[in-house]
C-alpha cells in the first residue's frame, strides 16, 4: 500500500483606494464603504494505491469576501461566498494495458447576503476505461451523467434543477519527459424539466503539468462546457475556464 497527500492553505487580503467617479457619486455614505477583501484557500490532494486499485482525490475550498461585477457592484458591498470543488477517482487495473474507473466530481457556488445570484451545487459521475497502447500513454473513453441543483438568493424566483449527460474520448499519460496529463474532447447535453429543447455543445477538458525544474511543477487546466446561469433561471451558457498553478 502506498499513500501520498498534499495539503495547502493560503490567505490573502486586498486593500482598495477609492477615487471620486460616477459610481461613487451615487453612494451617499462613503464612510460605510468596505476597504478590503480577503481569500482563504484550502487544498487537499490524497493519493492511495492498494494492489490493483488506485484512489486519487482532490479537494479545493475557497472562502472569499470581495466585490462582485455586474449590477451587484452598485452597492459597493463585499459579498461572502463559498467556492468548493471535490473530485474522487477509483481505478482498477484489469491488466498491464487496460483499466476501468469511476470518477466523481462535485462543485459548489454558495453566496451569502442579499445578492441577486443563484447558488449552484453540481454532481457529475463518470464511468470509463483505458487502453494503454504504449508504456506511458493510453487512450480512454468515458460517459457521464449528473445534476445541477440551483438555489435562489434574495428575491430571485425559484429555478428548476438541470440534468447533464455526455461522453469523452481522450489521451492520458506522459507526453514528453517533462510533461504529463490528460486531454479529452467530447459532447454534452444539458436539459431542464418540461418540453424545453436541450442545450448541446462540444466539450473539451485538459489538465497538463510540466516540470520546469527538478523542484518546480507548472500546471495548466482548461475546460469548455455548459454552465447554468447564476443570474437567470433556466438559462445556459457555454464557457471556457482556465486554471494555473505552480508548486515547489
Amino acid at each position: 500500500m502506498l499513500f501520498r497527500s498534499l495539503f495547502g492553505y493560503t490567505h490573502d487580503e486586498v486593500l482598495y483606494d477609492y477615487f471620486e467617479d460616477d459610481l461613487l457619486r451615487r453612494v451617499k455614505q462613503l464612510s460605510s464603504i468596505p476597504t478590503g477583501a480577503s481569500q482563504d484557500r484550502f487544498d487537499f490532494v490524497p493519493n492511495l494505491r492498494v494492489g490493483k486499485f488506485s484512489i486519487n482525490g482532490a479537494s479545493h475550498v475557497n472562502l472569499l469576501s470581495s466585490f462582485l461585477g455586474g449590477g451587484n457592484t452598485v452597492s459597493l458591498q463585499l459579498v461572502d461566498r463559498l467556492e468548493m470543488q471535490n473530485q474522487l477517482r477509483i481505478t482498477y487495473d484489469i491488466s498491464e494495458k487496460t483499466d476501468v474507473y469511476i470518477n466523481g466530481v462535485q462543485w459548489t457556488y454558495d453566496y451569502s447576503g442579499n445578492v441577486n445570484i443563484y447558488d449552484v451545487n453540481e454532481y457529475i459521475l463518470a464511468l470509463g476505461g483505458t487502453y494503454k497502447f504504449s508504456e506511458k500513454l493510453g487512450v480512454f473513453v468515458e460517459g457521464f451523467n449528473g445534476q445541477s441543483a440551483i438555489g435562489a438568493n434574495s428575491n430571485l424566483p425559484k429555478a428548476p434543477h438541470s440534468e447533464i449527460a455526455g461522453g469523452f474520448v481522450g489521451l492520458r499519460g506522459v507526453f514528453t519527459p517533462k510533461t504529463e496529463g490528460t486531454v479529452k474532447v467530447g459532447y454534452e447535453s444539458r436539459t431542464f424539466p418540461g418540453d424545453r429543447p436541450s442545450n448541446d455543445a462540444v466539450a473539451v477538458s485538459g489538465q497538463v503539468s510540466w516540470m520546469a525544474t527538478p523542484r518546480t511543477r507548472l500546471r495548466l487546466g482548461y475546460d469548455r462546457r455548459t454552465y447554468v446561469s447564476l443570474q437567470l433561471a433556466e438559462q445556459v451558457s457555454v464557457g471556457d475556464y482556465i486554471t494555473t498553478d505552480v508548486s515547489q
